[in-house]
Protein backbone atom coordinates (compact mmCIF):
# COMPACT_ATOMS: atom_id res chain seq x y z
CA UNK A 1 0.00 0.00 0.00
CA UNK A 2 1.20 3.76 -1.10
CA UNK A 3 0.86 5.76 1.94
CA UNK A 4 1.37 9.68 2.32
CA UNK A 5 3.10 11.26 5.26
CA UNK A 6 5.66 13.61 6.30
CA UNK A 7 8.33 12.35 8.29
CA UNK A 8 11.60 13.67 10.02
CA UNK A 9 14.33 11.52 8.47
CA UNK A 10 17.93 13.18 6.93
CA UNK A 11 15.93 12.07 3.06
CA UNK A 12 12.38 13.80 3.77
CA UNK A 13 12.72 16.15 6.28
CA UNK A 14 10.46 19.16 5.04
CA UNK A 15 9.58 17.22 2.38
CA UNK A 16 5.97 15.27 1.70
CA UNK A 17 7.00 11.64 0.77
CA UNK A 18 5.03 8.86 -0.86
CA UNK A 19 5.88 5.41 0.52
CA UNK A 20 5.80 2.19 -0.78
CA UNK A 21 4.98 -0.35 2.30
CA UNK A 22 6.73 -3.36 0.48
CA UNK A 23 9.79 -0.94 0.57
CA UNK A 24 12.03 -0.34 3.45
CA UNK A 25 13.28 2.98 2.49
CA UNK A 26 12.04 5.44 -0.07
CA UNK A 27 13.41 5.65 -3.36
CA UNK A 28 14.71 9.31 -4.12
CA UNK A 29 12.23 9.99 -6.93
CA UNK A 30 9.91 9.32 -4.51
CA UNK A 31 10.85 12.61 -1.92
CA UNK A 32 8.11 15.67 -3.81
CA UNK A 33 8.90 19.06 -2.10
CA UNK A 34 5.85 19.84 0.52
CA UNK A 35 4.67 23.34 0.11
CA UNK A 36 5.41 25.45 3.26
CA UNK A 37 2.53 25.20 6.08
CA UNK A 38 0.59 22.24 3.94
CA UNK A 39 -0.37 20.56 7.01
CA UNK A 40 -1.45 23.57 8.62
CA UNK A 41 -3.79 23.96 5.67
CA UNK A 42 -5.15 20.96 5.79
CA UNK A 43 -5.87 21.17 9.19
CA UNK A 44 -7.31 24.71 8.95
CA UNK A 45 -9.51 23.56 5.94
CA UNK A 46 -10.54 20.32 7.71
CA UNK A 47 -11.36 22.73 11.00
CA UNK A 48 -13.54 24.95 9.27
CA UNK A 49 -15.91 21.58 7.80
CA UNK A 50 -18.75 21.44 10.37
CA UNK A 51 -19.53 17.69 9.14
CA UNK A 52 -15.77 16.47 9.92
CA UNK A 53 -15.82 18.73 13.37
CA UNK A 54 -19.10 16.74 14.22
CA UNK A 55 -17.83 13.72 13.26
CA UNK A 56 -14.66 14.28 15.66
CA UNK A 57 -16.56 14.72 18.60
CA UNK A 58 -18.37 11.71 18.11
CA UNK A 59 -15.52 9.84 17.77
CA UNK A 60 -13.86 11.67 20.85
CA UNK A 61 -16.75 10.93 23.36
CA UNK A 62 -17.26 7.55 22.59
CA UNK A 63 -13.19 6.88 22.67
CA UNK A 64 -13.74 8.44 26.30
CA UNK A 65 -16.49 6.37 27.19
CA UNK A 66 -14.77 3.18 25.67
CA UNK A 67 -10.91 3.92 28.03
CA UNK A 68 -12.78 4.44 31.31
CA UNK A 69 -14.19 1.32 31.16
CA UNK A 70 -11.65 -0.85 29.37
CA UNK A 71 -8.69 -2.57 30.95
CA UNK A 72 -5.42 -1.39 29.58
CA UNK A 73 -4.75 -4.75 27.62
CA UNK A 74 -8.93 -4.38 25.87
CA UNK A 75 -7.32 -0.20 25.43
CA UNK A 76 -4.38 -1.43 23.61
CA UNK A 77 -6.07 -4.26 21.80
CA UNK A 78 -9.08 -2.10 20.59
CA UNK A 79 -6.16 0.51 19.41
CA UNK A 80 -4.35 -1.71 17.43
CA UNK A 81 -7.86 -3.07 15.73
CA UNK A 82 -8.40 0.75 14.70
CA UNK A 83 -5.19 1.09 13.20
CA UNK A 84 -5.81 -1.89 10.99
CA UNK A 85 -9.02 -0.57 10.37
CA UNK A 86 -8.06 2.62 9.24
CA UNK A 87 -5.05 0.93 7.38
CA UNK A 88 -8.12 -1.02 5.53
CA UNK A 89 -10.08 2.50 5.27
CA UNK A 90 -6.65 4.26 3.61
CA UNK A 91 -5.74 0.91 1.35
CA UNK A 92 -9.50 1.15 -0.12
CA UNK A 93 -9.20 5.23 -0.78
CA UNK A 94 -5.95 4.68 -2.51
CA UNK A 95 -7.38 1.97 -4.44
CA UNK A 96 -10.34 4.07 -5.23
CA UNK A 97 -8.39 7.12 -6.09
CA UNK A 98 -6.16 5.20 -7.92
CA UNK A 99 -9.10 3.72 -10.02
CA UNK A 100 -10.82 7.42 -10.64
CA UNK A 101 -7.45 8.68 -11.89
CA UNK A 102 -6.76 5.93 -14.48
CA UNK A 103 -10.28 6.32 -15.73
CA UNK A 104 -10.00 10.00 -15.81
CA UNK A 105 -6.34 9.58 -17.43
CA UNK A 106 -8.22 7.11 -20.21
CA UNK A 107 -10.83 9.49 -21.25
CA UNK A 108 -8.64 12.72 -21.22
CA UNK A 109 -6.32 10.30 -24.19
CA UNK A 110 -9.17 9.65 -25.52
CA UNK A 111 -10.98 12.85 -25.93
CA UNK A 112 -7.70 14.52 -27.23
CA UNK A 113 -7.04 11.67 -29.91
CA UNK A 114 -10.38 12.18 -31.27
CA UNK A 115 -9.60 15.84 -31.61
Amino acid sequence: MFSMGAFLSPLAAGHLVFLDSRRSQPPRSAVAAMRPKLGEELHAMLARDAEYRRHTRVVRRLQTALRSSATEQAWGRYLILEEADLARGAHALERVARWAYARGARRLKRARSQR
